[in-house]
């Protein structure tokens, strides 16, 4: 999917917003200080040639998440700033519910209560570990990360009793650090790394946050109209046989010699097809597609006056 603008994740939370029609561009930052003094969201957002606005926490409820491609919370922000960000969780279920992606960090200091606590559930709880484990290699958050990578420290929480139907993406042994989670059309990230501190010092923690923004700015809810033509595709119970292209779609004009189902009624154009079975339609110009010894590159008989 092109981009024109791109969107920042943080080790507290990130939304990504998939509206109807036409969908926002331009990322929506929650900071009230740069994590570890580190301005890793801004840096990567600036190099991805991201457009952004940044807001306090305080500001986060009177948002209209729906105008951003991507909300962000961040990491290590203190008590007040999880506050608003608990204060919010119904807030950012429904984004996602209407289509928006959330990453969300639960990543904090001991002292930083209440802890972050994520959408949909689960319990943000404080147990720092160096090494955090990659449960998923395949997928585009995790890809090129080690089997066990190092960061001091990786993690500093982890995510008691995430939603049954998340796909965990990363451990500290034995519970979540990274998940992923789909609820209506929309989706949420949860992660409770050191991103930020991996960027600053070339940890592969750091890469993961760029894997993530990456991840999370393509994403696109897999029952959406994907190309706008007003119909979802055929694998989530719509009509739609190709998701990608706006010209087909149930009831488009069904256009000669592209060899498309441009209507998605399962059948191309009859000027499309080798009536004959000479390996040659009209399209192709077989000037008589009823007789096989017919075609262009037939040999011409005598007298046949054909």
């Amino acid at each position: 999917m092109t981009r024109t603008t791109f969107a920042t994740l943080i080790c507290t939370l990130a939304v990504l917003t998939f509206t109807t029609g036409a969908r926002a561009q331009t990322a929506l930052l929650v900071m009230d200080s740069n994590p570890w003094g580190y301005t890793a969201w801004q840096t990567i957002l600036a190099s991805e040639g991201i457009s952004y606005t940044q807001i306090g926490s305080s500001s986060l409820s009177g948002t209209n998440l729906d105008s951003y491609a991507m909300v962000i919370t961040v990491s290590v922000q203190g008590g007040t700033y999880n506050t608003y960000v608990n204060n919010a969780r119904s807030q950012l279920e429904t984004y996602v519910d209407g289509g928006g992606v959330v990453l969300f960090s639960g990543c904090t200091q001991s002292s930083h209560t209440p802890y972050p606590d994520p959408p949909f559930g689960g319990t943000n709880v404080y147990s720092l570990a160096n090494y955090n484990y990659n449960t998923w290699p395949s997928h585009d958050v995790m890809t090129g990360i080690s089997a066990s990578y190092y960061s001091n420290y990786a993690s500093h929480n982890y995510i008691s009793g995430p939603p049954g139907a998340a796909d965990i993406l990363a451990t500290n042994g034995s519970s979540a650090t990274i998940y992923t989670y789909e609820s209506g059309s929309g989706v949420i990230l949860v992660h409770t790394e050191t991103w930020e501190w991996g960027w600053g010092h070339g940890h592969e923690t750091g890469t993961i946050m760029r894997n993530a923004i990456n991840w999370g700015w393509a994403w696109t809810p897999p029952c959406a109209d994907a190309d706008g033509d007003g119909y979802t595709d055929d694998a989530c119970g719509g009509t739609d046989c190709d998701d990608t292209n706006a010209a087909v779609h149930p009831g488009a004009t069904e256009t000669a010699c592209d060899y498309i189902d441009n209507d998605c009624d399962g059948a191309l154009h009859g000027d499309e097809v080798d009536g004959d079975g000479d390996g040659y339609d009209e399209c192709s110009n077989d000037c008589n597609d009823a007789n096989a010894a017919i075609h262009p590159a037939a040999t011409e008989v005598a007298c046949d006056y054909i």
